[in-house]
């Protein structure tokens, strides 16, 4: 899937994780690769959708990769699909 920065909601660290649990809830498959393009020729970085899902940006003291905590309903969801929402 290829998608424009601009099209992403509220840029923010964590706003393409946030993109790729709304693509999950919308049905879209876990395996495939979401491309964020800064422009038409090249991609600025890609991920699997279900991994993106599954992610966050913590910042204390500095910005990096955390898994993501979500709330108890759904973890309850993610251990029926095997997809964290």
């Amino acid at each position: 899937m290829r998608v424009n920065r601009i099209d992403i909601p509220n840029v923010s660290n964590n706003s393409t994780f946030s993109y790729c649990r709304k693509l999950i809830n919308q049905g879209t498959d876990p395996e495939e690769w979401l491309e964020v393009y800064r422009n038409k020729d090249y991609w600025d970085y890609r991920m699997k959708i279900g991994w993106g899902a599954k992610m966050r940006v913590k910042e204390d003291p500095y910005p990096h990769l955390v898994k993501s905590n979500p709330p108890p309903a759904l973890k309850a969801s993610a251990k029926h699909t095997g997809v964290l929402h």
